[in-house]
């Protein structure tokens, strides 16, 4: 998977519309090869390292590690050109990160969306999948 299909799936799952990470999880299974998925896990965790740089010492999100995670994985999730307008200026990155919840905010977590290996086998069994 390059740059741009990664780019292309986030688009179509629009994770804006409702970060709803169990509606675009069904799709991604439904839609991803288990190995489409993984190479798609590996270009997300790259962006979000990127984030992660830019950020440093500053976490701009207020309660830990695992909100700091959530909001650099939002805004992956919102796109390309969110991705690269927050890569490109900090402040947007740390105004978005103490927001929690709300619109201009962040919330929990477009990798939640992605689907693992095991989610693959457990797909023929819906109720299983939050498991």
């Amino acid at each position: 998977m390059n740059d741009a299909k990664f780019w292309e799936i986030v688009k179509t799952v629009n994770w804006a519309k409702d970060c709803n990470y169990k509606r675009i999880k069904h799709w991604m299974l439904n839609n991803l090869t288990l190995e489409e998925a993984m190479a798609f896990r590996k270009i997300a965790s790259q962006k979000w390292a990127l984030l992660d740089n830019l950020v440093g010492e500053r976490n701009p999100a207020n309660g830990g590690d695992d909100s700091h995670s959530d909001l650099l994985y939002h805004v992956v999730g919102l796109g390309k050109k969110e991705f690269e307008a927050h890569l490109d200026d900090f402040l947007l990155l740390a105004a978005r990160g103490s927001s929690y919840g709300s619109e201009e905010g962040y919330t929990e977590s477009f990798s939640y969306a992605i689907p693992y290996e095991d989610d693959y086998e457990k797909s023929n069994d819906p109720a299983q999948l939050d498991n």
